[in-house]
């Protein structure tokens, strides 16, 4: 989900040191798990925790979840609420809302000493983001697209502003084993807050590649280029390793280094950052130096809600829904095989294939499927008829009828076809009882009621014989 925190301008006629303190506060823009990476995931499927770099990663999260970051650094307190939602399996949706208060913060000036500050106040964001995967664009390797927006309110020395940006991704598949990924986003399009530096959420083209590594994909190595406005350049690179801690536990260890000297104040570029992650339950820390600017702690704890997969199979809750999408592709498959043996006049192959379609988790064709399997039994029932193999047809109708019921060949050939056998049928009990031939009638009787159970003449027949 998108988690973007744009800072406080406390530049301004401040001293010009307290531009880094400004710019310092754009680390709270992202949570624990992707500071640890030097935020290098813009090419990163990893569902929610990355959406903030790249709405398209949210279509990887599983299910609900929630999560809470937190921080207090050099006077300035942050909070921030975000959830996310699976709404099918293709799509997923996220919200946020952070608050910000600068009361009391102070900066440093050139030689590296405090300064108080001369803007103080609050700032709130809220947002979402949208991420779904399109069929007609995996031919070309896109499994995602994503769109993010937000308002943010600030209310500085008693002025207040409001903004509204916007963010769109995508990501695409390099290999056919899903294990290396590109990313692209544009971030921060649209109308920037009078009092937020330029430098906190600057219009940026944003691209990265990800690949996972190890048995078990344990590892992740990601890189990142970052182009802004004015032509600066800023690149990252970061990186995870996950390892069983046993009774369902994980550990992550994270490292990143990044460019971006403009936020880092004289600080080295080196992030850092560790985690424990349960079916449930998830703490992420992750922690960026700065000699300048002190040094910055950022916590996060994060809840999901009845996952589905562990997160050693999950890896990042995103091979649950390759799965559901690999099955949705072989699903698409067999509708298209079935579409083609149904044209060709070959309904028993059709059949199977819709059937086949049907068993699967899919959404995109299940009515149509449904409606194009009657309309095959109804056929085969036909021909089964004309050959006298009565409760074999009778079978596939009744098949038929489950799945449409309002088939209207298939109404009619169960009122008058089967009805019509029936009452031959009871008939010839009829006859083979008054000659006192009772297994005969028992048996022409019950296979009336073979051709329909609700066949009441048949039915009261042999409760007489009983």
């Amino acid at each position: 989900m998108r988690t973007l925190m744009c800072g406080l301008m406390l530049a301004g006629a401040a001293a010009a040191g307290e531009c880094s303190y400004g710019n310092r506060i754009a680390d709270l823009q992202t949570n624990a798990a992707v500071l640890g990476m030097a935020a290098a995931v813009t090419g990163v499927e990893n569902g929610e925790a990355s959406a903030e770099i790249n709405p398209a990663a949210l279509e990887g999260c599983l299910g609900r979840s929630a999560a809470l970051d937190w921080a207090n650094w050099q006077g300035v307190k942050m909070q921030k609420i975000t959830a996310a939602y699976r709404l099918n399996p293709q799509a997923a949706a996220g919200v946020y809302v952070n608050a910000v208060n600068s009361g009391g913060a102070y900066g440093y000036d050139d030689n590296g000493g405090p300064v108080p500050s001369k803007y103080n106040g609050s700032m709130t964001a809220a947002g979402f983001a949208l991420a779904q995967s399109r069929p007609l664009l995996e031919k070309y390797g896109v499994t995602s697209l994503g769109l993010a927006g937000r308002v943010i309110t600030a209310d500085l020395n008693n002025e207040r502003s409001v903004s509204f940006l916007a963010d769109i991704g995508f990501l695409a598949r390099l290999e056919a084993n899903d294990l290396s990924h590109l990313g692209v986003s544009i971030r921060n399009a649209g109308i920037s807050p009078q009092y937020i530096s330029e430098e906190i959420a600057p219009l940026a083209l944003s691209i990265g590649v990800s690949r996972y590594f190890l048995a078990g994909e344990k590892l992740l190595a990601a890189v990142n280029a970052e182009i802004r406005p004015g032509g600066k350049y800023v690149s990252a690179a970061g990186g995870e390793y996950r390892f069983d801690l046993g009774r369902g536990a994980w550990g992550a260890l994270r490292a990143g280094y990044t460019t971006d000297r403009e936020k880092l104040g004289s600080g080295s570029g080196i992030t850092a950052g560790a985690g424990i992650l349960f079916a449930y339950l998830g703490v992420n820390y992750a922690y960026r130096p700065s000699p300048a600017l002190g040094d910055l702690h950022l916590i996060e704890i994060r809840y999901q809600f009845s996952p589905k997969l562990n997160f050693k199979l999950s890896r990042y809750s995103k091979v649950i829904e390759l799965q559901m999408l690999e099955k949705e592709r072989a699903g698409v498959q067999s509708y298209k095989a079935g579409l083609e043996r149904y044209l060709s006049a070959d309904y028993l192959g059709a059949a199977a294939e819709f059937e086949a379609y049907l068993s699967g988790n899919n959404s995109t064709y299940r009515k149509k499927a449904r409606q194009l399997c009657a309309d095959s039994y109804a056929k085969l029932g036909l021909e089964l008829f004309d050959k006298g193999e009565i409760k074999e047809a009778a079978r596939f109708w009744n098949a038929g009828k489950a799945l449409d019921s309002a088939n209207a060949s298939i109404t009619v050939y169960l009122k008058e076809r089967i009805a019509a056998k029936c009452d031959e049928y009871f008939l010839l009990g009829l006859g083979a009882y008054s000659s006192g031939n009772i297994e005969a009638a028992k048996k022409l009787w019950s296979d009336c009621l073979d051709l329909d159970r609700n066949y009441k003449k048949a039915v009261n027949a042999l409760k007489r014989l009983r």
